[in-house]
């Protein structure tokens, strides 16, 4: 079974070279419980896989859970298949339970690097943002901190 979730941002491909690009999209507090229980869903292959996709943008994710153990992404028109490893599901999901348990993110993205050989360059990597990011840390917070 596929199932479906509606962005409410638009899905980006950003160029940065030949071999260098980005598919990534961004998240606001609201969106994180239904993408959270859709990736435990995947993960748990209770479902087959879960298609993002936004009204603001012709193309769409569909993550899967790779068997290969290692992650990557094929492309199908405006539709750019991620097979993401265990590991990087876990690496996403406990990213966006950071961001739903504090009301913000921790970091303003999460980086997951693809495997591609596709035409767009070997080079990929997926990019999810958070529209809410704690703001960082004063050099006089580390101080107290670190006891200084």
């Amino acid at each position: 079974m596929k199932r479906v979730l509606n962005l409410l941002s638009g899905i980006l491909l950003n160029r940065y070279n030949e071999e260098s690009w980005s598919i990534s999209f961004e998240l606001s507090y609201n969106e994180l419980p239904p993408l959270i229980l859709e990736l435990q869903m995947v993960q748990d292959t209770l479902t087959e896989s879960v298609i993002l996709c936004s009204t603001k943008s012709v193309e769409s994710i569909n993550i899967l859970l790779s068997i290969k153990g290692e992650s990557e992404i094929t492309q199908e028109g405006v539709r750019f298949n991620i097979i993401l490893s265990e590991k990087d599901i876990g690496v996403v999901t406990s990213y966006l339970l950071q961001y739903y348990r504090d009301y913000c993110a921790p970091v303003s993205h999460v980086d997951i690097e693809l495997a591609h050989q596709g035409s767009l360059g070997k080079d990929a990597t997926l990019v999810i943002k958070a529209t809410d990011v704690n703001e960082p840390m004063t050099e006089e917070e580390a101080r107290k901190i670190i006891g200084m």
